[in-house]
């Protein structure tokens, strides 16, 4: 049987944004957990600390109806980092001194807003909003006030079958929604915003050691890149040895005014294969970009970009600033950039090309774009002519419903 569990109603939340209804949504979850539906009824605005949500759950926010996230870093406990990364990647809130080889040693991150850890059929919908309050964490953090990493607005971690689709989501203190360490998920026609005048990391979707996955009729007006595809960083990353595989990107937009784009790394030790993105206009700050820096070990393959526009241009970069200084070296092979347009310029780096670590570069129909005659004959003397046989046009079987 379908139990609904209307968190005003049956529960006592308040929804006028002043009273923390953290306690309310906690025991609807677990009441409604292993087959139940969760529900934010319009209108309200329910105040929270963080959830977790359970295996055979959907969270329903309502049209009208807004949860809030508390900005109280009291109310969020300190998680150890993702074995991944090893280290807090949330570089913006600590001193340099602090910072080694791009990361925060010794640092944790605050809990998600909206968690789910090790989860099985779990949905987050509505047409509702996810407001993360972000702007008191930004003071906080440029402050240096902060112990921990910033929290994500929604993280993903360990789970499979899960749909995320139809909501708003603003102001995220760090990334807005993180799937890791998870498979079959469906980002579909969300509207994701964050401030570009803030701290950096606001990033739209990241997509991190996941498989299957799908980000759809989406707008991702965010203050950093709006799709990121991750798989660990530097030697955690490589000992995990979990990639990101079989990603479509399709019919996203970043508008002007925002920065957008999609990246893949430039942590990505662990491996990123088999990526599409389509379908797809770009308008804001950030294009394509594919970057990584010796340190990261680790592969780039088959990845294509079709029937794209973009404002910022298109790069793939093998020397990304603030990062380690020689180590192992990221393979690239089978990329693939076709009919591309847009303003913004091309760039197709590869210093270690001589050692065979780039391979199997094509560039057909790119339109506009500035300084591609002169990348592309760069790129024919760097990289090696011959694609891996097969390579960027593997089929992506879409996540099971």
């Amino acid at each position: 049987m379908h139990l609904r569990c209307d968190v005003a109603a049956s529960y006592g939340a308040a929804g006028d944004g002043r009273t923390d209804d953290t306690a309310a949504l906690r025991a609807a979850i677990a009441a409604c957990a292993g087959g139940g539906e969760v529900v934010l009824r319009a209108p309200g605005r329910f105040l929270t600390g963080p959830l977790n949500l359970s295996s055979r759950l959907t969270l329903t926010i309502e049209r009208g109806a807004t949860l809030v996230a508390s900005s109280d870093e009291r109310d969020y406990p300190v998680l150890p980092p993702l074995p991944s990364y090893g280290s807090s990647r949330d570089l913006n809130c600590f001193a340099h001194r602090q910072i080694v080889h791009g990361s925060v040693p010794c640092v944790g991150r605050y809990a998600p807003v909206i968690g789910c850890f090790e989860g099985r059929h779990v949905t987050l919908r509505g047409g509702g909003e996810i407001d993360g309050q972000g702007q008191p964490w930004y003071a906080r953090c440029t402050a240096g006030r902060l112990t921990a990493g910033r929290p994500r607005l929604v993280e993903v971690n360990g789970c499979s079958d899960v749909r995320i689709e139809g909501l708003t989501m603003r102001d995220s203190p760090f990334w807005t929604v993180h799937l890791v360490y998870s498979r079959r998920a469906i980002v579909r026609s969300v509207a994701l915003h964050a401030p570009t005048n803030a701290l950096g990391n606001t990033d739209g979707v990241v997509i991190d050691s996941s498989v299957d996955v799908v980000v759809e009729d989406s707008l991702l007006a965010v203050g950093d890149d709006g799709v990121s595809i991750k798989a660990g960083k530097d030697s955690p990353g490589r000992a995990f040895a979990m990639p990101s595989r079989n990603v479509l990107v399709r019919n996203v937009t970043s508008p002007r005014g925002s920065r957008g784009g999609v990246a893949i790394g430039s942590e990505m030790s662990g491996g990123v294969a088999n990526v599409t993105v389509r379908d797809s206009t770009f308008a804001g700050s950030r294009g394509l970009k594919i970057k990584t820096c010796p340190g990261r070990g680790g592969y780039v393959r088959d990845v294509r970009f079709v029937d794209v526009s973009v404002t910022a241009g298109i790069a793939i970069a093998t020397s990304y600033i603030g990062e380690v200084r020689g180590g192992a070296l990221a393979l690239l092979e089978n990329i693939s950039f076709e009919r591309v347009a847009g303003r913004g310029g091309c760039r197709f780096s590869c210093a270690q090309a001589a050692s065979g670590e780039c391979r199997g570069l094509r560039l057909v129909g790119l339109q506009q774009l500035r300084g591609c005659s002169k990348a592309r004959a760069a790129a024919r003397r760097r990289w090696l002519k011959q694609p891996i046989p097969g390579g960027g046009s593997l089929p992506l079987p879409p996540p099971s419903p």
